[in-house]
């Protein structure tokens, strides 16, 4: 049970460090 637990939260936290970069890039793309 902790495994599947550590597993969700991994990809909870990989989607909310990669959502930031995703969108300051979309955003610097868009600026230049």
């Amino acid at each position: 049970m902790l495994e599947e637990v550590d597993t969700d939260v991994l990809t909870l936290a990989g989607a909310a460090l990669s959502s930031p970069f995703a969108l300051m890039q979309h955003f610097s793309d868009r600026a230049e």
